[in-house]
């Protein structure tokens, strides 16, 4: 399962570029939640992948199959993956 998330300091917001390209908000349907359907919509994820040089600190995430447990952990705006593979606790 592939997630986004947001790798700087800050906060998660769609990049300039991507607002232009789909005439969207920098912050439409965010609200910080990991639950959010914005952080795994396939335009987002694909756009990231495709533009990695616009993506503003925006980064996909390969979250593997066999993890029985995840969420996503933020400090300060810089997100990451806190799962649980094999019983074992692992960053992504």
């Amino acid at each position: 399962m592939k997630v986004v998330l947001y790798r700087r300091f800050g906060g998660f917001h769609y990049p300039e570029k991507f607002c232009k390209q789909y005439n969207v908000e920098p912050y439409d349907w965010v609200n910080y939640d990991e639950d959010d359907e914005y952080r795994f919509h396939d335009t987002l994820i694909n756009w990231v992948e495709e533009n990695p040089q616009d993506s503003e600190g925006l980064c996909v995430v390969d979250i593997p199959d066999d993890v029985t447990d995840w969420q996503i952990h933020d400090y300060d705006g810089l997100e990451s993956i806190l799962c649980v593979i094999n019983g074992k606790i692992v960053w992504l």
